[in-house]
């Protein structure tokens, strides 16, 4: 058998997502890939249909998986023993039932197929050749589609740097399935899972983007309504994560965006300065810092949080501070995340230890008059922030991979203010020095402003817009393009 610690996150733009399978994911070698989302396996092939492939599920959305330190032996063909990117001699299994067959130079390797929300059906999409002349089994990135067995293998590139293979889930998807693709000799119809034994481990994570309204009332997290003690308006409930319990790790990596806390001021995830020290209330604790309006979380167990609330934790002078590298808050201890960064240029990710009992994460603001006092006081919050949250399971370190992955990304946050009567802010990242332009241009598609901004080197970055040279009225795409890729965000200028 094959056993995996995996969990998936979602992207949300309401109150809820879900994280359907953080326990232990039990595959064993008898696992038949092409029984995915079927009633049971199919086995043209002959000897044994073996058994169902686990299956995790997840929310249809973007998103990326990454499966490390995959070890251990399994047995497909008494007595040899094979590691998880299987051993020497080739696989040429065709398709059936909406799966599609694969190819490759090895047999016994781990495989995965993503599913919709629907029974496969014929045409099965086509078959990927991980074997000479196609994809090989040594990729940086795959984006298969769904019912497309990919080759998992032990989840690595084979090179020193950027080890981690990156899969990118299809839209649509909304479930993963893992499992072994067997057959007589490994080549013909699927089958002959009779003698298959053995066992591998291995740590995988599964992460989507979130989107955290500047209205989200971190104190809310675990009640039915949020609390207002302070006045004001008491916000919405703030975005939830659940997972099963057990040890693990989360990074909150590559946090962008802005909200406004304080009209007319925007802010990035890491806030601005002047303190925040809100009291605790309802078994959420209160949080002190020296900086206002970033971004916070909080992890809770199975039942409604209550009093008494566990100690408040300082990141401001004299406390935690803000460039942690490591955090192990208790159950119901508001912690600062920001940017999910340490602040060392080009350094690790913050990683939160996830506390004995935690099933759920969730994730919000810190707001108050003045942000001293009672919570309350959303009614004029604003924008949002939004990052990639990972959560994965197991002893390994996991800060390389997120840095490995996230750092390659190009990113344009939704312009503010919008609509704008006198100018706009556009807040971008690059993922290196390079050529790299930001361009205004009209719904007619004529260029009004062009901007070189690669030399402005990785990392965030703000630029004013408009205020030198006046729009007409109308709406305008902002586009970010570098390296042969783009993104782009709308804005609309009033009189």
């Amino acid at each position: 058998m094959l056993l995996m610690r995996i969990c998936v996150f979602l992207f949300v733009s309401s109150i809820l997502a879900t994280c359907a399978t953080a326990d232990i994911v039990v595959i064993q070698a008898t696992a038949n890939i092409f029984g995915a989302g079927h009633a049971t396996p199919p086995n043209p092939g002959g000897g044994s249909a073996g058994t169902l492939p686990p299956m995790l599920s997840f929310a249809p959305g973007p998103g990326k998986v990454l499966i490390s330190h995959v070890s251990g032996l399994a047995t497909l063909t008494i007595p040899a023993l094979n590691g998880p990117d299987g051993t020497p001699s080739a696989t040429d299994i065709p398709s059936i039932n909406g799966i599609s067959g694969i190819k490759a130079n090895v047999h016994g390797f781990l495989v995965g197929v993503f599913l919709g929300t629907s029974e496969p059906a014929n045409p099965s999409p086509a078959v990927l050749n991980f074997g000479g002349g196609g994809l090989d089994t040594g990729f940086s990135t795959l984006s298969p589609t769904i019912g497309q067995t990919f080759f998992i293998g032990d989840g690595e590139t084979g090179t020193g740097a950027d080890p981690h293979q990156q899969i990118n889930i299809p839209d649509g998807a909304t479930r993963l399935y893992l499992g072994f693709a067997d057959a007589n000799g490994y080549v013909g119809q699927t089958g002959q899972y009779q003698d298959n034994s053995g066992s591998f481990t291995a740590d995988v994570c599964i992460a989507e983007l979130l989107s955290i309204p500047a209205t989200a009332n971190i104190f809310g997290a675990g009640h039915a309504t949020p609390p207002n003690p302070g006045g004001g308006s008491a916000g919405t409930l703030p975005p939830l994560l659940s997972f099963a319990p057990g040890p693990g790790k989360v990074l909150i990596s590559y946090v962008r965006g802005l909200a406004t806390l304080t009209i007319p001021v925007p802010t990035g995830p890491d806030g601005t300065p002047s303190g925040t020290d809100i009291p605790s209330i309802n078994g959420i604790s209160g949080i002190k810092s020296d900086v206002h309006g970033f971004l916070v979380g909080v992890f809770l167990g199975t039942s409604e949080p209550a009093n008494p609330s566990p100690a408040v934790l300082n990141f401001g002078g004299g406390g935690l501070g803000t460039g942690f590298a490591t955090l192990s808050p208790a159950v119901g201890q508001t912690f600062f995340i920001g940017d999910g960064e340490t602040g060392i240029r080009a350094g690790p990710d913050q990683q939160i230890n996830i506390p004995d009992g935690a099933t759920r994460l969730y994730l919000g603001f810190a707001d108050a008059y003045g942000y001293v006092g009672q919570a309350g006081q959303y009614q004029d919050n604003s924008g949002s922030l939004d990052g990639r949250f990972w959560i994965c399971s197991g002893s390994h370190p996991v800060t390389a991979i997120t840095n490995m992955v996230d750092r390659h990304d190009l990113y344009l946050a939704p312009i503010s203010p919008n609509p704008s009567r006198h100018g706009f802010q556009a807040r971008f990242s690059l993922p290196r020095a390079s050529r790299a332009s930001l361009e205004v241009v009209d719904i007619g598609g004529r260029m009004v402003r062009h901007l070189q901004v690669g030399d402005m080197g990785p990392g965030m970055h703000l630029i004013e817009l408009g205020r030198d040279r006046l729009l007409r009225a109308g709406v305008y795409l902002v586009r970010l393009s570098e390296d042969g890729q783009s993104v782009t965000q709308r804005v609309s200028i009033l009189n």
